[in-house]
């Protein structure tokens, strides 16, 4: 499901926590949200490592989820600090 919500097929990312991060990021209560886009880089760079590791633990034979580009991580932060300043309407 979290796949189909991004528009991609087959994104590597464990939903929840890619779901934790966001909402992290578009926290109404300042405190709580992400001081800076490098905490966002970093929780995704960590959510991408973890998936990493778990791939790699995976058994054989299972189809190679697409991998999580760099590029994809800098949308990720620019998308959410946007949010966060208005730049995107709300839903």
């Amino acid at each position: 499901m979290c796949a189909e919500a991004l528009g991609t097929a087959a994104i590597s990312l464990p939903c929840v926590k890619l779901e934790e991060i966001i909402a992290k990021a578009l926290e109404k209560d300042r405190e709580l949200r992400y001081q800076s886009a490098a905490e966002i880089r970093t929780d995704l760079q960590r959510m991408k490592r973890d998936s990493d590791s778990n791939r790699a633990a995976a058994v054989t034979g299972q189809v190679e989820p697409k991998p999580v580009t760099s590029s994809w991580l800098r949308w990720m932060a620019k998308t959410t600090l946007l949010k966060r300043q208005g730049g995107f309407p709300d839903d």
